[in-house]
């Protein structure tokens, strides 16, 4: 992907899930459709098995809570805004925390940060250049019914450039497909409620975008760019990808 580097066929790795929440038939379904296509165009594709993506979500959360939210709830009293409902029940003032937690904190951050360059080498040795995840488990909901976060927050916090494709609309054959397994978490739980016909119409989600998720090494925004290109390429192509 380096300037100057001599053109060669991609390496695109693919995470299918983060080990919280397992994504709905659809999120995977258009995640398999992609694999096919980067394939299709030329681009090698490696499963990539990563443990340590469920650790990043409850460290996401304690760093966003490092000042116990009161700069935010100040804003708002300032202001007179109040909270959407969905947020209404999660969010309250706390304590912030002190300097030696911050400091314990920060070197969780960095030891994970330090596990996830495992990653960037498939099992020969190769460069991965990006990987492809989903955006969330689940499709676009209804408004104040939205679930899973930690597919993007955990690159908020490991300083992942990352960004999304959008590949295509959710059609009526998208309606079929059911989930099973053991709940992984609290949150796994609400959101296979999302596909649940007894507690959802699964109509609601017709006609939103269905998307992918690619995303980098940190400081490698250039990278990213040209992943991006890459897996547009290949949704709407099926020509030879040499772009990385």
């Amino acid at each position: 992907i380096g300037v100057g580097e001599r053109q060669r066929r991609p390496v695109i790795g693919v995470v299918w899930r983060d080990g919280l929440s397992e994504p709905l038939p659809p999120v995977l379904k258009v995640l398999e459709e992609v694999v096919g296509k980067l394939k299709d165009s030329g681009v090698d594709v490696v499963e990539l098995n990563v443990p340590q993506f469920k650790k990043c979500q409850s460290l996401a959360n304690a760093f966003f809570g490092v000042d116990g939210g009161n700069s935010m709830f100040d804003l708002l009293e300032k202001t007179g805004e109040p909270l959407i409902n969905w947020l209404s029940t999660r969010l309250r003032r706390k304590k912030p925390i002190g300097m030696e937690e911050l400091r314990d904190l920060h070197a969780r951050k960095t030891e994970l940060e330090t596990e996830f360059l495992k990653i960037w080498k498939d099992v020969r040795g190769r460069r991965i250049d990006a990987f492809i995840c989903p955006v969330a488990p689940h499709p676009v909901p209804p408004i104040d019914k939205w679930n899973g976060v930690s597919y993007t927050s955990s690159f908020v916090l490991l300083d992942y450039p990352a960004g999304t494709v959008p590949v295509r609309l959710f059609q009526e054959s998208d309606l079929k497909g059911d989930i099973s397994g053991e709940i992984l978490s609290p949150w796994d739980k609400v959101n296979r409620e999302l596909w649940d016909e007894k507690s959802i119409d699964r109509r609601v989600y017709l006609d939103t975008p269905l998307s992918v998720q690619v995303v980098a090494p940190k400081l490698q925004e250039r990278r990213l760019y040209r992943a991006m290109e890459v897996v547009d390429d290949a949704v709407r192509t099926t020509k030879l990808a040499t772009k990385l």
